[in-house]
């Protein structure tokens, strides 16, 4: 007996199971404190893990007493970033997983973590957190050459101790206060040095900060493509971890690049994008923006813009958010003199910088080169063309830390000024030769596109006062080489 086997019909193999959605998973933040001997985790500190696709999060942690607590297990939606606040009373980590809805392990960390990687912490906070309060306090109290130094101080305490996230951190913020006093070369080591100890696998959000401070470096030192891509990293980085509010610090160090390269319309639109995002955030920052907002529009009105009050109305709101910031007040100060000065009120110019030199005595502050150009200015103003002349000339040989890289060309500018104002057109006609060959280095000294648009309004204007001379001393021939 032959059995025919039926076809079937309507049945088909089945087709394989789709894959999983990609999940990208990794820690953005791993650190702990020590309080009174025995870990805990800091509640801003908590470890924080960011994720791209459907996962869920497990966490396994170990008690004071050595037992382990059953996993706990937190579910979100794709691009979240999610704290583990739930860690009390938890001493360590003792497993952390992200598990996708198929069941698959999609990332992991190591099993033990506590104090890893900061194992220093287990000594308890003196060590590793006294050189920090020390930093924080000169830096409040405006020593910010002393307070760079500590951080560094506090950056070898964290390295002798073992707390690597933290050396980089205390690095930053040295980086930082050698910005603020213009002492690039120290800033660059600091810089470099904080690179040593970048982790991005483990510590991406601290990378994102780096390549921030990064970019500032680049931006000091003219390399305005570099600091252009750098910034962009940062920003695009730390907004996929959650921190919108930092995001804006860096779209407002993208804007002032901008001025940099001459685009002071680009840099105001971008300022103003950057006011809408910062509606709620806190005094501090809003109180930076008003000063940037401030500057930009001091220098469109330097332009020629109608822009002076718009700029002087953001300065004095800025002020009131540094009446506790002796150094930031002092620089306030001393754009609200320059943005007097354009104005005609030479008197009021006077008083401002008299208050910030009073605020800054050491001059140790981000305005102290400007106050020095302004006080020669004020002097030219008013009629005193030799005690002008002779600080603007001080200026023009001044180099080294905290006189910024266009100071030269602007304290030439200033002697051919007060040279004029002398009826010395010949020496006018010199100090403007030296301002011009002044602003070519510094303009081939940048990028071909971006950098040389701040040189181009500099170059007008200094071409202008030298015509303007060369033709009132019958010199039409030199006035028409210039041209």
């Amino acid at each position: 007996m032959i059995l025919a086997l039926a076809p079937l019909i309507g049945c088909r193999e089945a087709p394989p199971a789709p894959s999983p959605p990609p999940v990208d998973a990794h820690l953005v933040g791993r650190r702990l404190v020590a309080t009174d001997g025995t870990h805990q985790f800091d509640a801003e500190r908590l470890p924080t893990v960011w994720w791209q696709g459907d996962v869920a999060l497990t966490v396994a942690c170990e008690t004071p007493t050595g037992a382990v607590r059953p996993p706990q297990t937190l579910t979100a939606g794709a691009g979240r970033r999610v704290q583990i606040t739930d860690m009390a009373p938890c001493t360590a980590l003792t497993g952390l997983r992200a598990v996708d809805a198929a069941g698959q392990v999609r990332a992991q960390w190591p099993a033990r973590w506590a104090p890893t990687p900061d194992e220093a912490l287990a000594a308890g906070p003196s060590p590793l957190w006294a050189p920090v309060a020390r930093a924080r306090a000169l830096q409040g109290e405006g020593a910010l050459v002393e307070a760079g130094a500590a951080w560094a101080a506090a950056a070898v305490s964290a390295r002798t101790l073992g707390a690597r996230s933290e050396v980089g951190r205390r690095l930053r913020a040295a980086a930082w206060t050698a910005e603020q006093t213009l002492r690039v070369g120290q800033m660059a080591a600091w810089v470099s040095e904080a690179a040593t100890t970048d982790d991005p696998a483990n510590d991406p959000e601290g990378h994102a900060r780096l390549r921030y401070t990064q970019g500032n470096l680049a931006r000091r030192l003219g390399d305005f493509r570099g600091a252009r891509a750098a910034y962009r990293a940062a920003a695009d980085a730390l907004r996929q971890y959650g921190k919108a509010a930092t995001a804006a610090v860096i779209d407002e160090a993208l804007a002032l690049l901008l001025v940099e390269v001459g685009d002071l319309r680009g840099a105001t639109d971008r300022l103003a994008a950057v006011a809408a995002t910062l509606a709620e955030a806190g005094p501090a920052a809003r109180t930076r923006l008003s000063l940037n907002r401030g500057w930009v529009a001091l220098l469109q009105a330097e332009q020629g813009g109608h822009t002076l009050p718009a700029a002087e109305a953001h300065l004095r709101a800025a002020l009131e958010g540094y009446q506790d910031a002796p150094l930031d007040a002092a620089n306030v100060h001393v754009n609200l003199a320059r943005a007097a000065l354009l104005a005609g009120r030479t008197r009021a110019a006077a008083d401002h910088l008299s208050t910030a030199e009073t605020l800054d005595p050491a001059g140790a502050g981000p305005g102290a080169a400007e106050a020095r150009l302004l006080r020669a200015r004020v002097a030219l103003a008013q009629g005193q063309t030799a005690d002008a002349a002779a600080r603007c000339r001080a200026l023009a040989e001044a180099e080294g830390d905290g006189v910024p890289v266009d100071m030269r060309w602007r304290a030439l500018a200033c002697v051919g000024a007060a040279a004029r104002a002398e009826g010395d057109p010949v020496a006018a006609w010199a100090a403007w030769q030296r301002a011009l060959a002044e602003v070519e280095r510094l303009a081939q000294g940048t990028s071909l596109r971006l950098g040389r648009g701040q040189y181009l309004a500099a170059r007008r204007q200094l071409v202008h006062s030298a015509i303007e001379v060369l033709l009132g001393a019958n010199r039409a021939a030199d006035a028409f080489e210039v041209a």
